[in-house]
């Protein structure tokens, strides 16, 4: 608490409120409301490739008023950003409740927007920044695959978890697709956690406007088609019609890649494995969505 006192003071931020909001228990990352005459987000990484990768995601989009305006943030052992608070509901506690009409507006702003995310940058490499030391790049995209189901893969072993049985048979079937996915990708900048838990709405009547996306945490270069995995894992596309209206609005940004339903199938397989792969130990109920994922899957 005396690091983040400085900070407010640093920022000529005295006399606030300081509210802990986020899943602090999961002691990944903490972060903070901070309400005095404006308000602001201060967010404290526990890793520094996630404070890297939140900060080259921010300043890459600081023209996007939908993206946190970042104010300050600081780099030597302590890691932490504040930004401007977008004011806004998290889409996740109202989208059960909005009925069929402002489901369909929600995707489709929601495609226009991640579709524009993509289009800000393209490359050849897979993985982190190649400014970023700490986390290697792949020109190869299948060896890219390989290596990151490798790594989950290694993690749930190290584990010894239960469920090895669903596992073995996820990978096996994870394995098989490497054969059919088109190896001639390029990649896109992606949010990597595009789920309505960090989206920001404001419901007006039977109107839903789009106010912001948070926690770029993950943001690298990497395929877009990644960025679909929450949107089917929590149901939005729930339907061929939402799905239909999210890619119309994608698309006038972005194509899709002719081998886009093997991409889909691949990636919620490996979601499933990912999310069993850290959670056991720190939060259940996200391992039992894993497992729920990978019994539907395999």
């Amino acid at each position: 608490m005396d690091k983040i006192l400085e900070i407010l003071k640093k920022n000529n931020l005295t006399n606030c409120d300081i509210t802990p909001i986020g899943h602090h228990q999961l002691d990944r990352n903490y972060v903070y409301w901070i309400k005095g005459d404006e308000e602001y987000i201060l967010k404290v990484y526990q890793k520094e490739i996630k404070y890297l990768c939140e900060k080259r995601g921010l300043k890459t989009f600081e023209a996007n008023p939908m993206i946190p305006q970042m104010i300050d943030y600081g780099e030597k052992e302590f890691f932490w950003i504040l930004s401007k608070k977008i004011e806004g509901h998290i889409l996740e506690e109202i989208w059960p409740n909005l009925n069929l009409h402002l489901q369909k507006k929600t995707v489709e702003l929601l495609g226009e927007l991640l579709g524009g995310i993509h289009k800000k940058k393209k490359d050849t490499y897979f993985g982190g920044w190649v400014d970023m030391p700490q986390r290697p790049i792949f020109f190869d995209f299948i060896e890219y695959r390989k290596q990151n189901d490798h790594r989950i893969l290694t993690r749930i072993k190290d584990q010894s978890l239960p469920d090895q049985e669903l596992f073995n048979k996820a990978f096996d079937t994870l394995k098989n697709y490497y054969k059919y996915l088109n190896p001639q990708s390029i990649s896109s900048i992606t949010h990597r956690d595009f789920s309505y838990r960090n989206m920001l709405v404001e419901k007006n009547n039977n109107q839903i406007i789009l106010k912001g996306l948070i926690d770029f945490e993950h943001c690298q270069m990497d395929d877009p088609c990644i960025d679909f995995n929450p949107l089917y894992q929590y149901d939005m596309l729930y339907n061929k019609e939402l799905e239909e209206i999210f890619f119309k609005t994608y698309k006038k940004n972005m194509n899709l890649p002719e081998d886009f339903e093997t991409r889909k199938k691949y990636y919620m397989i490996n979601l499933g494995l990912h999310t069993c792969s850290w959670s056991f130990n720190v939060a259940k109920d996200y391992y039992s969505n894993g497992i729920e994922l990978l019994n539907k899957l395999v």
